[in-house]
C-alpha cells in the first residue's frame, strides 16, 4: 500500500513503483479505479526515483474540492512530505518537516536530508509554501542510506505536469 495525492476531479498521482498488476480501488472511500498509467520516461531498472509516478484515474470524478497547484520548488522556503506509511504496526497518517539536501533541476528530482521514510509513505506529495500557500511539488519515492548519508529521492512534477492533468 502507498500514499496518493487528488490532483483533480478524476486522477490521483502515487509512485510509479507503487502500481503494478491490477489497482482496484483507492482505498479513501474506496474510490474504484478505471485504470493507472506510469511515466512514459520512468525505468524502473535504471531510474531509480527519476520520473517515479503514475497517475491513477478514476471511474468516477470526486466532488469538487480546491486540488493543488502544481508548482517548481524553490531553493528557498519551508518543505512538508505527507505520507501513510507502516508505524507501530499501523498505516498512519504523518506530515513530516523536510531539510532540503539538493535540488536537481536537469534530472527533475529533489532529495532531502532525512529519516523518517517507511513503507507506504511512497507517492505521497511534498508541498513547499511559496506566496503565502502551500504547492504541490514532488512525490515522494525512495529512501536512500549510505556513504553520501541518509536521504530521499522524490521526483519534481512541474516538467510532467501536462502528462499528470491528462485524463
Amino acid at each position: 500500500m502507498c500514499t496518493a495525492v487528488a490532483i483533480s476531479p478524476m486522477v490521483f498521482l502515487t509512485a510509479a513503483h507503487c502500481v503494478s498488476g491490477q489497482v482496484l480501488y483507492i482505498k479513501m472511500g474506496k474510490l474504484l479505479i478505471k485504470g493507472y498509467e506510469i511515466h512514459p520516461l520512468y525505468q524502473h531498472d535504471r531510474s531509480y526515483a527519476q520520473f517515479d509516478v503514475a497517475k491513477i484515474k478514476l471511474l468516477y470524478p470526486l466532488k469538487p474540492y480546491p486540488f493543488p497547484e502544481i508548482s517548481s520548488p524553490q531553493f528557498e522556503g519551508e518543505f512538508l512530505r505527507v505520507g501513510f506509511g507502516m508505524r507501530d504496526g499501523l498505516n498512519r497518517k504523518t506530515i513530516l518537516p523536510q531539510k532540503l539536501r539538493q535540488l536537481e533541476a536537469g534530472e527533475n528530482l529533489i532529495s532531502f536530508f532525512e529519516n523518517n521514510s517507511v513503507s507506504g509513505d511512497s507517492g505521497g506529495p511534498i508541498y513547499q509554501f511559496q506566496d503565502g500557500e502551500w504547492k504541490l511539488v514532488a512525490t515522494h519515492s525512495t529512501y536512500s542510506y549510505g556513504p553520501l548519508g541518509t536521504f530521499s529521492l522524490n521526483p519534481t512534477l512541474e516538467a510532467i505536469r501536462e502528462w499528470a492533468l491528462m485524463p
